[in-house]
């Protein structure tokens, strides 16, 4: 009776074992899956492409705005320069 046990115990670990394998290696090569998987790759790759089009512009609003600053900044320290060496503001 036990050896019994043991022997159907083996058969059953075996048998999920060689389930398992064949899970595991089995491919599924349905036309729906595979269109679906090149859809999401493609759409995955407009995705990083935008976001690295939203990145450089960025970084050129910012180098803009930066120099938009330093120009504003520019001008204000000619504006107070212009107004200390003017003889009417005296």
């Amino acid at each position: 009776m036990i050896l019994a046990r043991a022997a159907g115990l083996i058969k059953t670990v075996t048998q999920t074992a060689d389930e398992s394998l064949v899970l595991n290696s089995q491919r599924d090569e349905d036309a729906f899956f595979r269109e679906e998987k090149c859809n999401l790759a493609a759409y995955y790759q407009a995705v990083k492409e935008a976001t690295q089009a939203a990145d450089a512009s960025t970084r050129q609003r910012r180098t803009v705005a930066d120099s938009l600053l330093q120009l504003g900044i520019g001008i204000n320290s000619l504006l107070q320069t212009y107004e200390r060496n003017t003889p009417e503001s005296k």
